[in-house]
């Protein structure tokens, strides 16, 4: 089974900065998961870190799967308690938004619980704008 991203974007941020969110969460927790797994193999031992991929770059070079999910406010809080914070997941901020949490991004792996599947992936019928073409986006779940 293919490895796969969660990121979690809160249903009350604006469409605009929801997708800066997602943009933000995937490279930011991309390098955060790299560095944090890399920072480990350091600790114990050098030699053994050297030339060595992480988790996450395997997850980049093979899968690159993520969802984007929208989630209430309660969910996102419930998303917290899957795991520990700025190991399994990274809450990302919008200084745009007087710095509010608007996105968490789970590092990738193979398995996820009930709770992420059942969540609706991000758009829930919304119509975006790109370049002036109004393009419509399919709800479903992740």
């Amino acid at each position: 089974m293919a490895s796969k991203m969660y990121i979690l974007v809160k249903d009350s941020v604006p469409p605009g900065f929801a997708i800066v969110a997602a943009a933000h969460a995937s490279l930011g927790g991309y390098l955060h998961f790299v560095d944090k797994e890399r920072s480990s193999w350091m600790e114990r031992d050098r030699d053994v870190a050297t030339g060595r991929k992480t988790a996450a770059e395997d997850w980049a070079d093979s899968s690159f799967r993520k969802a984007v999910c929208s989630v209430t406010g309660d969910q996102f809080e419930e998303a917290k308690t899957y795991g520990v914070a700025g190991e399994d997941y990274r809450v990302m901020t919008e200084s745009a938004l007087a710095h509010a949490e608007v996105a968490i991004v789970f590092r990738p792996r193979d398995d996820w619980e009930p709770f992420f599947k059942s969540l609706p992936l991000w758009g829930k019928g919304q119509i975006l704008v790109i370049d002036g073409l109004s393009v419509p986006v399919p709800h479903t779940t992740a």
